[in-house]
């Protein structure tokens, strides 16, 4: 679970990512929306409570299917982090990855660099995996 995150807040955005996730395995584009608005709802009211964490707007960004506003949530998600002192290396790679699915190799390369840089350095095996397989994909600079 992420760090300064309560069980009740993770239980439901992991529920929701959850119903959005198998919305889009089933093609159910109407589900998608309510659930991922329910998301952006839920989000929002732990900003407003106080409860602003980078988990929340990275899973927002994870999940979006417009590329800018996946950027927003995901630097919005980073600053948080850093000012935090939280890890930041999912965020990164995600970053990363959606920058490559938009067909930007180059800052793609860059993101995904700079998070396998810091999964290393927080001993993250699954992250590290991650990335590498996503920079193996992309071939040499």
């Amino acid at each position: 679970m992420p760090r300064g995150v309560s069980e009740e807040v993770y239980q439901e955005v992991y529920r929701l990512a959850m119903l959005i996730a198998q919305a889009v395995s089933e093609a159910d584009d109407d589900a998608e929306e309510f659930y991922y608005e329910r998301l952006q709802d839920y989000c929002q009211i732990e900003f407003e409570a106080g409860g602003e964490r980078a988990f929340l707007w990275e899973t927002l960004g994870d999940f979006s299917r417009d590329h800018g506003t996946a950027m927003e949530y995901y630097r919005r998600a980073l600053a948080i982090a850093e000012r935090e002192g939280s890890p930041s290396h999912g965020i990164l790679i995600a970053m990363g990855e959606r920058h490559v699915l938009n067909g930007d190799r180059t800052l793609g390369r860059e993101y995904l660099q700079a998070g396998l840089k810091q999964a290393f350095a927080f001993g993250d095996a699954d992250m590290i995996s991650r990335a590498d397989e996503a920079l193996y994909r992309l071939g040499p600079a």
